[in-house]
Parts: C-alpha cells; sequence; structure tokens
C-alpha cells in the first residue's frame, strides 16, 4: 500500500508569538517606561518652574549666569514653558528607549515563531517524519516506536530505542498521538491476528476514512490469499 499520510501536526506558533510580541512591546512601553516616567516628570514640574524662576531672578539682578542658566533663559520664555520642556524631553528620551526594547522583543519573538513554525510532525501508515527546530528531517518506524507522549508548551516527543523527537506549540497533539496510538496498537496486534481479523480492523480504518476503498480491497485479497 502507498505510504499515505495519516495525519500532520498543526502550530500554534503564529498566533502565539505574534500576541506575546505585541503583549510584551505594550507592556514595556505603557507599564513599565511610561507611565512611570511620566509621573515622575509631572511630579517635577515645581521644581523645574522655581529653577526657572530663581534663574530669571538672578539675570535681573545682574548677577552672573552660568552657561547653562543663559541657555535655559535662551530657549524658553517662561517657567511654564521651562517646566513642560523639561517633561516632554524626558518623555521622548524614555518613548525612545521603550520602542527600541519593544523592537529587540519583536525580534526575538519574530525568530522564535520562524524556527518553531518550521517544526511539524507527520504521521504516515508505517512511520513517523518530523522536523527539528531547525528544519532537520527525522524518521521513525511505527515499529520501532519505543515511548510517545506530551511534553511541556503544549508539545509532544516520539522516541525510539536510537533517536527521540520533540516537538513544541502543536495545537492538534491529543489527535496526533491518538493517530499514533492507533497505528501501532493495529501494528502490534496485526502480528497476532488471524487474516479475518485484519480484514475487519482494515474496515474500520476504511470506516474512519483513513484508507481508500482500493487499499482496502487490495489488503483483503492479500489477507484471504494467504
Amino acid at each position: 500500500m502507498e505510504d499515505k499520510v495519516i495525519i500532520q501536526s498543526k502550530t500554534y506558533a503564529k498566533k502565539t508569538f505574534l500576541y506575546w510580541v505585541s503583549g510584551i512591546s505594550f507592556s514595556l512601553f505603557a507599564v513599565l517606561v511610561i507611565f512611570p516616567s511620566l509621573f515622575t516628570e509631572i511630579s517635577d514640574l515645581a521644581t523645574n518652574s522655581k529653577i526657572y524662576k530663581d534663574i530669571a531672578v538672578k539675570y535681573e539682578k545682574g548677577v552672573a549666569l552660568l552657561p547653562e542658566e543663559e541657555n535655559i533663559l535662551d530657549n524658553y520664555s517662561s517657567a511654564a514653558s521651562y517646566a513642560w520642556g523639561y517633561v516632554i524631553k524626558g518623555l521622548t528620551q524614555d518613548v525612545a528607549r521603550a520602542l527600541f526594547i519593544g523592537l529587540v522583543f519583536f525580534i526575538a519573538g519574530l525568530g522564535a515563531w520562524v524556527l518553531i513554525s518550521r517544526m511539524t510532525v507527520t504521521v504516515t501508515k508505517s512511520r513517523i517524519v518530523g522536523r527539528s527546530l531547525f528544519g532537520r528531517k527525522t524518521e521513525i518506524p511505527l515499529d520501532a516506536v519505543s515511548a510517545f507522549g506530551t511534553n511541556n508548551y503544549k508539545g509532544i516527543y516520539i522516541a525510539s530505542a536510537s533517536n527521540k523527537m520533540n516537538f513544541l506549540l502543536i495545537s492538534n497533539r491529543n489527535e496526533v498521538l491518538e493517530h499514533i496510538r492507533k497505528l501501532i496498537n493495529a501494528r502490534h496486534d496485526r502480528r497476532h491476528h488471524s487474516p479475518t481479523e485484519e480484514i475487519r480492523e482494515y474496515k474500520a480504518l476504511l470506516d474512519e476514512g483513513l484508507i481508500t476503498i482500493k487499499e482496502y480491497d487490495k489488503k483483503k485479497k492479500q489477507l484471504l490469499n494467504k
């Protein structure tokens, strides 16, 4: 029979990481940086306003000003404009830092999505074909599977005596594992069944749509001619 694909894994990667990146970026931008800075800058309004007024008084009295003080009088027309200008300058710097941090997380999340979305599990009638995080292809014959099950991060593992494959963020992992379980059990039982029992098993596969009528008839003929 043709080595027909029974089921292929689907990944959470796209939805998970795009949402995760958006959430982290927004949190860093709004909660960790902007809001605290905004409160800090506004709380300094009175202090900065007083600084400007003190410089203006010194200027009116003819007291020599420091270069920094002269710069403040040259660039700001009033205490309010200086105080709020200080706030705007501080927020501009904070926004730039937040955007940079958000961009770093976005790039990291995008890279993780690209890698994880390449991880696939394909179950056929005779083997399990997997692609790893970096796209390396590995095959384990169903007869060689020694263990399989779930692991962390919505993942699954499939092991043989000489190999083990791990996959993350599999949205249909229960379906994949169930098909593997059925196929392995069927292959195990088939070695101890009569041709009639094997025909019944193939009929069940046909009823579930896992094989075609042509494949069923071919296998039935083979079993009856044993």
